[in-house]
């Protein structure tokens, strides 16, 4: 969490008082940004047809929830179980974005 100081000049002006409208301007695009979609691998027809039909079932999930921290982190172990460690990974990455808290994807 940042904190912003504001100091006050003398004569009572608050100093950076032009700055805040632009930084609440900054604040409200970065929590509009819509979530992150599934994370896909490269080359999905190389993935055994079962393990390929799986990763689209739950990244149909995501794209239907992309806000979803469960859908990212199951596609995650989706993705672990079959030894697609860095797409494993980077997915455990959305999911904590979106659910710090959570610690299944740490």
């Amino acid at each position: 969490m940042a904190i912003l100081a504001v100091r006050r000049r003398r004569g009572g002006d608050r100093a950076g008082t032009p700055f805040l409208p632009a930084l609440a301007a900054a604040v409200l695009a970065a929590c509009s940004a819509p979530p992150p979609g599934p994370v896909l691998p490269a080359d999905a027809a190389s993935l055994d047809p079962e393990v390929a039909a799986l990763v689209e079932r739950q990244a149909a999930a995501v794209r239907e929830e992309p806000a979803s921290a469960a859908g990212h982190g199951t596609l995650g172990l989706i993705y672990e179980a079959n030894d697609l460690w860095q797409l494993a990974r980077e997915s455990y990455a959305r999911a904590l974005a979106l659910d710090p808290g959570d610690r299944r994807w740490r």
